[in-house]
């Protein structure tokens, strides 16, 4: 029977015997007793291994990974942008989105466009970024296993080729996505024949359609209204311009824009003042004379006016709150407004002279009024400015019918005091000119249409011109002019209207005359303003004006020349 034990045994012996054995052939001497072995080398101190040089792209392979996850997550971000900017485009194509303003719904169009090809290539790019990543990794596993910084390299390629997967999926989801695609559809539509330019050939249609021609030479019976009353405020912004001719400044123009701000009430409660914790456009009062600001009955700013011992006043406190056209209240420089102490470091005071100290700020009651210097010399130096009522507001805004299958441009232009106007006879005002000319702006909508069939193309948007009109005066006068220098998206470069012969009316009454442009006539509004046993400060009106590959309607205002 075989036994282990002793086998072990037995081996370990003979080992150590042949062991023992070759010591002595290595270690024997000669007869005579003489070393002759070979002599050996002088031991040395060993060294230390040194690591294993870097391959020289090493730090590239690094740079490599952090590029690939770059890439994938601008791929990302670009793919999220691309779908954010479709979806707002895809809410601004219609005629009421865009306020009639074609070139404008074209842009979005195509910005969809655009949206869908860069969702694409983002696709692309994280898909190379992908690729940059594994090749990295690739090149990375060539290294030695043993160079001490391998593993960091491994960890990093991985997060790149995750990072790079990620992102290849969320850039398909946004291209594949039902938001991208519903954007798409809003430009192609069904069969996927919508371009941009149809979308504008839409919204240009519907303008077209409010100023075509729907009467021989007059208003009536046309979708384009003339001396409407002023834009309503439930007016969408997009659908309507407003524009005026005012020769002052506002509030904020005269205390300088830049001194303007709006400061946080906190917990005034003030009936001057905005309830609550409401905001206030205010500009600083430092250094003016309270007597200046303070035209309340009592004057209560003064040096002694304050709540404290120390004459400071509380903040909030105001004296209270003017009404236009009186002194009623507060004002600065004439203007109509609150003053209240907002406080500061420095409180607000009053000083022995007088001065208003940090503290006091002055808020107007109408901040759009505008101002003009007040010429009357017994007046002007407590009331340096006064409100400018002789100008003209005018433009135009858009309105359709139910579901907006049927649009209206309407026009207006009216002004804020109109006095009365005596009648333009020479005769009876002969120290009058016979004469006058009037310069000013014109602004509306218009629609241009160009080429034919799979061609055509009919655009629409806003629209400026000059206008330039002749007044005769005397027993019956007359006004004529011309509207030209046309500027916008759906504007001809030659266009011009003749605005031919029209009453002018004495008293301010508006009349109308025809307006000839090439295409079918139209016709156009005067109305003047201004002081009595005076020329006309200004002229305003309306017009509809068709040419022959166009259409335009707005309303205008026009000032006497120097």
């Amino acid at each position: 029977m075989f036994n282990k034990h002793l086998f072990d045994k037995h081996m370990l012996k003979a080992c150590l015997v042949a062991v023992f054995a070759i010591g002595l052939a290595a270690c024997s001497s000669s007869d005579s007793g003489t070393d002759t072995s070979m002599p050996t080398e002088p031991p040395t101190t060993p060294t230390t291994p040194t690591e294993p040089s870097a391959p020289a792209d090493l730090s590239a392979l690094f740079a490599a990974a952090q590029d690939a996850s770059d890439d994938a997550a601008q791929a990302g971000e670009d793919a999220t942008d691309a779908q954010m900017s479709a979806t707002e485009s895809a809410d601004m194509l219609t005629t009421m989105e865009v306020g009639g303003d074609s070139a404008k719904a074209m842009m979005n169009a195509q910005a969809i466009l655009d949206a869908m090809d860069a969702a694409i290539q983002a696709v692309k790019d994280a898909e190379a970024a992908l690729a940059d990543a594994k090749q990295a990794e690739m090149d990375a596993m060539a290294i030695a296993d043993e160079h001490p910084q391998k593993a960091a390299l491994m960890a990093a390629v991985d997060d790149a080729i995750m990072a790079a997967e990620a992102q290849v999926e969320a850039t398909k989801m946004v291209r594949d996505g039902r938001d991208l695609d519903d954007a798409v559809y809003e430009v192609t539509g069904m069969g996927g024949k919508g371009t941009p330019r149809s979308i504008a050939n839409t919204v240009g249609g519907d303008i077209a359609g409010a100023l075509a021609q729907h009467a021989t030479n007059a208003r009536t019976g046309t979708r384009t209204p003339a001396h409407a009353a002023a834009v309503g405020t439930d007016i969408a912004a997009a659908l309507k311009h407003e524009a005026n001719d005012a020769q002052g400044m506002t509030w904020a123009m005269i205390a300088g824009e830049a001194n303007v701000m709006d400061m946080r009430l906190g917990a005034i409660t003030s009936d001057d003042l905005v309830p609550g914790n409401g905001i206030l456009s205010v500009a600083s009062i430092a250094g003016m004379d309270a007597s200046a600001v303070d035209k309340t009955t009592t004057a209560v700013l003064s040096a002694t006016g304050g709540t404290n011992s120390d004459g400071m006043y509380a903040d909030g406190a105001s004296p209270g709150l003017a009404t236009a056209g009186t002194t009623g209240g507060t004002e600065y420089m004439g203007i109509p407004g609150v003053v209240v102490c907002l406080g500061g470091d420095d409180g607000c005071s009053v000083s022995s002279a007088g001065k208003l100290s940090a503290g006091w700020y002055f808020s107007p009651t109408s901040p759009m009024v505008y101002y003009i210097r007040n010429t009357d010399r017994t007046t002007s130096e407590a009331m340096p400015y006064v409100p400018e009522t002789l100008y003209a507001s005018y433009g135009y805004w858009l309105s359709s019918n139910a579901d907006a299958s049927e649009w209206t441009v309407n026009t207006f232009s009216s002004v804020g005091v109109t006095a009365t106007l005596t009648t333009y006879d020479v005769a009876a005002n002969d120290d009058l000119a016979e004469s006058a000319t009037y310069s000013g702006s014109a602004a509306g909508m218009s629609v241009r249409t160009m080429g034919s069939g799979d061609s055509k193309t009919t655009d629409s948007g806003m629209f400026t011109a000059d206008v330039m009109l002749t007044a005769t005066f005397g027993a019956s006068p007359t006004l004529e002019g011309t509207i030209n220098n046309f500027q916008g998206d759906a504007v001809g470069s030659s266009w011009s209207v003749k605005l031919q012969s029209a009453t002018l009316a004495a008293g301010g009454a508006a009349t109308e005359g025809v307006a000839t442009a090439g295409g079918h006539s139209g016709s156009w509004s005067n109305q003047a303003y201004g002081g009595a046993d005076a020329r006309p400060t200004g002229i305003h009106g309306g017009f509809v004006a068709h040419f022959a590959d166009g259409d335009a309607a707005g309303a205008y205002a026009a000032r006497m020349d120097p």
